[in-house]
C-alpha cells in the first residue's frame, strides 16, 4: 500500500536560508527525499501551489504564473517537472498534488502567487470564494494543463489528488459543491482527503475517504474501502 507523510517544502527553505527554489535548495532537496523514501515513503507531495495546510505558510509554489489579462493565466511548468524528475530519481514512485481548496472548510480559492511569490503579490484577495467566478475562471485554465502534464510525463494513473484537509461536519455543503465543480471541470480526477466524519463517504463524496486511525474501523463496518491517516491524535 502506498505511504506518503506530507512533505513541507517551506521548512527547508526556513531552516537553510534559501531564495525559495534557488540552486542551493535544488541541492539540499535529493538528501531529504532520499530519506523518506529509505524510511518506507512512495508517495510525495508536490507543492505546484503553495500547500493550504496549517495555516498560511512562506510561498512555495513550483508553478510559475503570469497574468497575461483580466482572468487569463499562463503557465511555466518547467520546476514542476524538476522536483517530479528529482524525486524520481530518489526512488518516490507517486504523487499527492496539492488540495485545490483551503483547510477546515473547503470555503476559498488558494493563495496562488505571481510568478511563484517572490515578492508574495497573490493574483486574488485571500477571501476569494471557492465558487466565485475569479477562481472558476483560473481552474478551467489550469485543469487541463495539469492533465496534460501529468499525461505527457506518464503521471496520471500514479497521482493522487485532493479537495480540502479535514472537512468537518458543518463543512459538508461547501465541499459538496466544491466537488462537484471539480466533476464538471475534470471528470478524470479522482479525489481522497483526511476526514472523520463518514457522511462524506456515504454520499460517495470522494473516491478514496482517508480517516483518522481512531475513526478507520467505523468505515471498515459498513465497507466503505478506506485508507487511514494518523496527525495529531489519538496519543497515549
Amino acid at each position: 500500500f502506498h505511504i506518503t507523510h506530507w512533505f513541507y517544502v517551506d521548512s527547508l527553505i526556513d531552516w537553510y536560508h534559501t531564495a525559495l527554489f534557488d540552486e542551493r535548495l535544488w541541492a539540499i532537496l535529493p538528501a531529504y527525499m532520499q530519506d523518506v523514501v529509505s524510511h518506507g515513503q512512495d508517495t510525495l507531495y508536490v507543492p505546484v501551489f503553495t500547500p493550504p495546510l496549517d495555516g498560511v505558510k512562506r510561498p512555495t509554489q513550483l508553478l510559475r504564473v503570469t497574468r497575461t489579462a483580466p482572468d487569463r493565466y499562463a503557465f511555466d511548468w518547467t520546476d514542476v517537472k524538476r522536483y517530479v524528475d528529482l524525486a524520481r530519481r530518489s526512488g518516490v514512485t507517486a504523487f499527492e498534488w496539492c488540495h485545490f481548496f483551503t483547510q477546515w472548510g473547503a470555503k476559498h480559492a488558494l493563495r496562488i502567487y505571481e510568478g511563484q511569490g517572490e515578492d508574495e503579490r497573490l493574483l486574488w484577495p485571500t477571501e476569494t470564494e471557492a465558487l466565485s467566478p475569479t477562481y472558476r475562471a483560473f481552474l478551467t485554465q489550469y485543469l487541463p494543463q495539469l492533465h496534460r502534464f501529468l499525461t505527457e510525463e506518464r503521471l496520471l494513473e500514479r497521482s493522487f489528488f485532493h479537495v480540502s484537509d479535514e472537512p468537518h461536519a458543518d463543512h459538508l455543503p461547501q465541499y459538496q459543491t466544491d466537488r462537484a465543480l471539480l466533476r464538471e471541470l475534470a471528470p478524470w480526477i479522482r479525489v481522497m482527503d483526511a476526514l472523520s466524519d463518514i457522511a462524506f463517504a456515504r454520499q460517495g463524496l470522494m473516491d478514496m475517504p482517508i480517516p483518522s486511525i481512531s475513526t478507520a474501523l467505523d468505515f471498515v463496518a459498513e465497507g466503505i474501502p478506506c485508507w487511514c491517516y494518523y496527525c495529531c491524535g489519538p496519543r497515549g
